[in-house]
């Protein structure tokens, strides 16, 4: 299927099936986040336009509901019900939910060199609170390949940000801070990842002989004298 997509679509398969809600979302305009809801705790974006996809995976940290009414004025009920059970499945890979961000970061950039759209403080704090919840997940290797790249994809979007018409000073302040926050978040945990990872590569060494298998089969316990 990958080779039926466009580039913005599917900027670099890696499999977590991100790449398919980014192709079901690849015609959905801008859309408002709602107001009165609570899920950034630094900045009201309530009324700001962001992309439809990150709206999607930010008010599913429980505004589901509130996502389905702000989406059903530009998808039909099966692809949006399609787009909640890829999403279901996503939200529990700590892998799967970094690839995904890193594809909605890709498009914003896109987007942003073809001079479709600006970056607002409201997309900047959107991505680093996703970001944040994916690092909560539980820590998974693969998250290695992912991370340096976000780093690089947040930096450019504070970079890239320019001041909404209303709360200038507060939204800019407080998007700034919620960027350098998650990239902070994201460095430590590429270090967890390395510390663990050589642990990991520690343990397999010293890891003992039994019988006639190699101790490469399984993880065995340690040899202690």
């Amino acid at each position: 299927m990958c080779e039926h997509l466009n580039p913005l679509e599917c900027w670099e398969h890696h499999e977590f099936g991100g790449h398919l809600l980014l192709r079901i979302f690849s015609q959905v305009p801008l859309c408002e986040f709602p107001t009165n809801v609570d899920v950034f705790d630094t900045f009201p974006v309530g009324g700001h336009l962001i992309d439809a996809l990150l709206l999607l995976l930010a008010l599913s940290y429980g505004y589901q509901e509130r996502a389905s009414e702000t989406l059903l004025l530009h998808l039909d009920r099966q692809h949006l019900s399609q787009a909640l059970e890829l999403l279901k499945v996503i939200k529990g890979s700590q892998v799967a939910n970094l690839a995904l961000l890193t594809g909605i970061c890709w498009r914003y950039y896109i987007h942003r060199q073809v001079g479709c759209c600006s970056i607002y403080p409201a997309d900047v704090t959107a991505i680093s609170l996703c970001i944040k919840k994916a690092l909560e997940l539980p820590l998974e290797q693969k998250s290695s390949i992912l991370i340096g790249g976000l780093i690089e994809n947040v930096r450019w979007l504070h970079s890239s940000m320019v001041p909404c018409e209303c709360h200038q000073a507060e939204g800019q302040d407080a998007a700034s801070l919620a960027a350098i926050d998650v990239i902070n978040r994201l460095e430590a945990h590429m270090r967890t990842i390395m510390v663990v990872g050589r642990r990991s590569c520690m343990a397999l060494s010293c890891a003992r002989t039994h019988g006639s298998y190699s101790p490469a089969i399984g993880w065995l316990p340690q040899y202690t004298d």
